[in-house]
């Protein structure tokens, strides 16, 4: 069975958030679509993340000022 992961850096909002997708078929369509179109040379055909429709996050991380965990702790982060 496959999975699919997702993450969001909203340093705008102080917040790191997640997203599991278990199966992998029960991922969200602007989701899917954003993957599709990510290598497209002509921009205007990507279609862009939007983590709003993609339903409540696994994991909620307040993050930067005020929260207890300074947003200089994250940079240049990388997926493994």
């Amino acid at each position: 069975m496959a999975v699919a992961y997702a993450f969001e850096w909203d340093p705008e909002n102080s917040a790191m958030k997640s997203w599991v997708f278990s199966p992998v078929e029960n991922m969200p369509q602007n989701l899917i679509e954003t993957i599709d179109t990510a290598g497209l040379n002509d921009l205007s055909k990507q279609v862009l993340p939007d983590p709003h429709s993609w339903g409540l996050p696994y994991a909620h991380f307040a993050v930067g000022e005020g929260t207890g965990c300074s947003a200089d702790h994250f940079n240049a982060l990388s997926s493994i």
